[in-house]
């Protein structure tokens, strides 16, 4: 099962930010991870085999890391579309300047 987790900071430094991304990437069940300006701070998707896996984990980060986490979302992923990386560039007009 394939679940997004949605992540708002607050009263954290820099350091202790990049240290918590740092922790959360070597996990084996993170896919991947970005960090964001907007109402999230760090959004994150996991594979795991059942609700129960991904109940552990939320609870893992929220045990951790939860005083400094303002709000968190989780959604699971019912349907997957996975499109190749240059696919909207096929309309795309490239000007180039000599």
């Amino acid at each position: 099962m394939f679940c997004r987790i949605l992540i708002k900071f607050h009263n954290i430094e820099l350091r202790k930010e990049d240290s918590i991304i740092k922790h959360c990437k070597a996990l084996p069940y993170v896919r991947w991870m970005y960090t964001i300006d907007g109402p999230w701070d760090l959004i994150f998707a996991v594979y795991v085999n059942d609700i129960k896996e991904l109940e552990m984990i939320c609870d893992d980060l929220m045990n951790r890391y939860g005083k400094f986490i303002l709000d968190k979302h989780v959604s699971i992923a019912t349907t997957i579309y996975q499109f190749r990386h240059n696919y909207f560039l096929a309309h795309v007009i490239i000007h180039r300047r000599f």
